[in-house]
């Protein structure tokens, strides 16, 4: 578990492919710059043998359509948790690869209320399945890592969902 200051998750991506179509799109997660913002979730630590191939597959997968951009940036530990990489390894903050959305980018989802996000994700389909299932599936994921997102959880509890969850 890691600590991200100065960004949030947020669902503020445009997909047509894999979790919408062009007549329906879907949204899939960014991190966003946000200034006194923070968002939770797990560093993973790449070893050195293998680590191209992961990094390339990984680039494949984020630098598709370039609506993100890599960027370096120091991790801390998740409030409560001394257990963290940053803090057990003795060595303050964790130096990690993300991607951020770029927010200049036709792609980038700009200004949807939380009902607008929930209604475009509870109505999207594609190539990889539902967009509900894909925020489900987050949430359960970063659940299992011991890691809550307030926002993304209030997305299944909105109004006027048609899905019957």
């Amino acid at each position: 578990p890691a600590r991200l200051h100065g960004f949030r998750r947020e669902c503020c991506v445009w997909t047509v492919k894999a979790r919408g179509t062009p007549d329906r799109p879907g949204l899939g997660l960014g991190l966003q710059r946000r200034q006194g913002a923070f968002c939770d979730g797990v560093a993973l630590n790449v070893p050195s043998e293998g680590q191209c191939e992961a990094l390339a597959t990984l680039w494949a997968r984020e630098m598709l359509t370039a609506v993100y951009q890599p960027v370096w940036v120091d991790l801390g530990p998740v409030e409560g948790d001394a257990e963290t990489p940053a803090r057990g390894s003795g060595q303050g903050k964790l130096r990690a690869l993300t991607f951020v959305v770029d927010e200049t980018h036709p792609q980038y989802a700009r200004g949807l209320t939380a009902q607008q996000q929930a209604d475009t994700i509870y109505a999207a389909t594609g190539q990889l399945g539902t967009c509900a299932d894909y925020l489900h599936n987050t949430i359960a994921a970063l659940s299992d890592a011991g890691i809550s997102d307030p926002s993304l959880e209030a997305l299944c509890r909105r109004p006027d969902r048609t899905d019957g969850r």
